[in-house]
């Protein structure tokens, strides 16, 4: 997980976002990544898909598509 400790290093050495705000975002990137590693290999996500189809000429076809990913 080093690549990751460099990653919080750029988020908390942002010098356009204020310095609490960067530690939040590096704690919520930091904790979000814990979260990963913890899950088991081929365990699955939750998630919530959600598409618009339109009818045209006889056949339907996908207008909007809209994924997410519930947060906890």
């Amino acid at each position: 997980m080093p690549q990751y400790i460099e990653q919080m290093e750029e988020i908390l050495k942002d010098e356009t976002v204020e310095p609490k705000q960067a530690m939040v975002n590096a704690a919520f990137f930091g904790v979000g990544r814990l979260r990963d590693s913890l899950k088991k290999v081929g365990e699955g996500w939750a998630m919530v898909i959600t598409a618009v189809l339109v009818k045209q000429e006889d056949r339907w076809k996908f207008h909007t598509i809209h994924w997410s990913m519930p947060a906890e």
